[in-house]
């Protein structure tokens, strides 16, 4: 073998295992993105408070921060963020409508870099319920029995119950 055969036998040697080494390493980049899209996922829960208002907590396993939050015509702009972190569970208490009805709820987030905006959306509920004497009453009805004897009812009880969920938390490119 002469040394122009050798020599171009080895160029295209090379050339084949530079291209297959830059295959392997675009494969491997696209294995790594994903496994760091499945790693770092993003989750909010929305749980309501008997007191009224709404706890958030970020479930997820990346660190967010809330720019705004809507339900219904409510809402709040936080000139500077408010981190939610995935590791110590801090809760965020936001008001709620006491009014009873359904309102759309809407939380406008970021990851670290600013560039990865999400948003979740979910539903939060007040209902009222009337309770006939199974809670303990302060009130009482007399009622005048036919025979002139007076019976104490305890008085129904108007009661609101809130309930909410969070449904959805995706990427979204908002502009606030």
């Amino acid at each position: 073998m002469e040394q122009a055969d050798f020599s171009f036998w080895s160029t295209i040697i090379q050339a084949v295992t530079a291209a297959g080494l830059i295959y392997f390493a675009h494969k491997q980049t696209q294995i790594n993105k994903r496994l760091q899209e499945l790693q770092d996922f993003v989750a909010v829960s929305v749980i309501p408070l008997p007191s009224g208002g709404l706890n958030i907590t970020n479930v997820g396993k990346t660190n967010l921060y809330l720019k705004k939050w809507e339900i219904g015509q409510i809402h709040e702009f936080f000139e500077r963020s408010i981190l939610l972190p995935a590791v110590n569970g801090i809760n965020l208490t936001i008001s709620t409508p006491s009014d009873p009805g359904e309102y759309p709820v809407k939380l406008y987030l970021y990851g670290e870099s600013k560039k990865e905006k999400y948003i979740a959306e979910g539903k939060f509920f007040v209902d009222t319920a009337i309770i006939h004497g199974q809670a303990p009453l302060t009130e009482f009805n007399i009622e005048q029995k036919s025979g002139g004897t007076a019976v104490a009812s305890p008085a129904p009880t108007i009661v609101k119950r809130s309930r909410a969920y969070s449904f959805d938390t995706r990427k979204f490119n908002w502009q606030l």
